[in-house]
């Protein structure tokens, strides 16, 4: 049973693995590119060449986009819900979100702005293990230009 402080998180985490079942779904039905062999009948010179289907792309396109949204969507509202109490200005509490980075360079700054609301708490804040440090990095790495699609 989920805490029902964190039902919103867990109900936007089940529609984006609805819409990873739909990429999945449509991947195994049907391909978003093809492959065409070309002949010259003149100079006998074949050639290989993808063919892209427009159409699967695009419906992979919006799924994976929705997924990711639910996803980024869940990480806000759990982190909402362990932060907000701590802050108690009305502003700054609507802004919390949970502290993401476009750029590989600004990990440390990203973890700090994770880590404002304990210092905040004169919370003790454990130290993160180097291999959640490496994934963050790689993840950071690899989504950055995802937003530029």
């Amino acid at each position: 049973m989920t805490h029902p402080k964190f039902k919103n998180a867990y109900l936007k985490l089940d529609n984006a693995a609805e819409h990873i079942t739909k990429v999945n779904e449509i991947l195994q039905k049907q391909c978003p590119f093809s492959y065409v062999l070309e002949t010259n009948t003149r100079t006998r010179q074949r050639a290989t060449f993808a063919k892209k289907n427009e159409a699967v792309i695009d419906a992979i396109g919006v799924a994976c986009g929705d997924a990711f949204y639910n996803i980024r969507a869940a990480l806000d509202y759990g982190y909402w819900q362990v932060v907000h109490p701590f802050v108690p200005d009305e502003r700054k509490r609507k802004n919390i979100q949970f502290p993401s980075c476009k750029e590989v360079g600004r990990l440390d700054e990203a973890i700090g702005e994770i880590r404002a609301p304990m210092r905040a708490m004169s919370v003790e804040q454990p130290e993160l293990p180097a291999q959640v440090l490496i994934e963050h990095e790689i993840l950071a790495h690899e989504t950055n230009g995802l937003d530029r699609i």
